[in-house]
């Protein structure tokens, strides 16, 4: 390990020790639990007990745990039965991704990364606060997710990429895999270039990737989310 490289690693450790997610703020705790009300009403989840449910729980905590500051939040993890690629958080630890995102995933570093930058949204505190306004300025925009506006912002998604780096590299993914996501996702071309080159930046420091071994069930699981 080189002298930048470790030097790197200290940066992005430095990132998930100094968040402050134990503290979750009452706010976040109340706009997140009305959020998943109306989530719950209008999409239905794969079952807890689900082989799939608990893969997904378990990779999540995995990424979330490597780091001090996310040892203390009650994760949970749901997968939503919907095709479409997507997945988002809604504060309090609730990450929500769909098979859709399960079946996207070109490896399980890269459904590792679609869940470590919604993991890194919460470690980043994006959550507290007051209600954000919707965007209309360049540069930003507002996706709908069911009933629910989700407001993207180019800044925070940047921020999340690299608390994302940061838990793929400590449990043992390819940070790489965060870069081959943003390449594959339809997204307007300004907010695309700036996180490309954001990610290109970040990574460009990494020493040469190692071949990771994907688990037998993420394979399986993937198929079964891909469908007939």
């Amino acid at each position: 390990m080189g002298p930048i490289w470790r030097s790197l690693g200290a940066v992005l450790l430095g990132w998930l020790a100094a968040a402050d997610a134990a503290a979750l703020c009452p706010q976040e705790q109340q706009r997140a639990r009305a959020s998943a009300a109306r989530i719950a009403e209008e999409w239905p989840a794969v079952p807890g007990g689900d082989e799939l449910a608990r893969y997904i729980q378990e990779l999540g905590e995995r990424l979330a745990r490597v780091g001090a500051a996310g040892r203390d939040i009650p994760w949970r993890f749901t997968v939503l039965r919907d095709r479409s690629p997507y997945a988002f958080a809604i504060g309090a630890g609730a990450v929500y991704v769909t098979e859709g995102a399960v079946a996207f995933a070109g490896s399980e570093s890269e459904l590792a990364a679609i869940l470590a930058h919604e993991i890194g949204h919460q470690l980043a505190g994006h959550f507290c606060g007051a209600a954000p306004d919707a965007y209309d300025s360049v540069g930003r925009r507002q996706d709908p997710v069911g009933g629910l506006v989700q407001v993207i912002d180019p800044h925070k998604e940047t921020e999340a990429d690299r608390y994302a780096v940061g838990l793929l590299r400590e449990a043992g993914f390819d940070p790489r895999a965060m870069r081959e996501v943003a390449k594959r996702l339809p997204d307007k071309p300004e907010i695309a270039g700036r996180r490309l080159t954001a990610l290109h930046d970040l990574l460009g420091r990494l020493p040469p990737p190692r071949r990771i071994r994907e688990s037998d069930q993420f394979r399986r699981l993937r198929g079964r989310a891909a469908g007939p």
